[in-house]
């Protein structure tokens, strides 16, 4: 996997792992409604990507799998926000406190955004199979 594209898979790969440590700031509830559903839109997110990348002549196809999973995944994201899903600080981290979950969570959707901008940005004109 080449360097600038890899940066797409390890945002993804980290969001992950601070997804599941937000899943301690949650309620037992909250986590069966939020986190389980944000956890299946991300792993589905990154293994579009890893399609995507490593099946040229289907990569239309899942790049635009990749990019619905991750509109999915950032809808589901705002709605914990807005619904103050993230409640208590993180007992394994206690420096973590609610807000500085939602930053990071928030800054890696932002780089992740970027990326998947700019990877397809650099895919245009080039001659790419559908799938149908």
């Amino acid at each position: 996997m080449k360097v600038d594209k890899a940066g797409i898979y390890v945002d993804l790969y980290e969001l992950r792992k601070l997804l599941k440590r937000a899943q301690y700031v949650m309620t037992k509830t909250d986590r069966i409604i939020y986190g389980t559903p944000v956890l299946k839109e991300n792993i589905d997110t990154l293994a579009d990507f890893v399609r995507a990348y490593d099946f040229e002549e289907e990569r239309d196809y899942y790049i635009r799998k990749m990019c619905a999973d991750f509109e999915a995944l950032k809808i589901d994201l705002r709605i914990i926000v807005e619904d103050n899903v993230l409640k208590c600080p993180d007992p394994l981290n206690a420096h973590m406190k609610p807000e500085s979950f939602k930053k990071l969570i928030f800054e890696y959707v932002a780089r992740i955004d970027e990326g998947i901008t700019k990877w397809r940005n650099s895919l245009k004109g080039k001659t790419v199979t559908k799938l149908r």
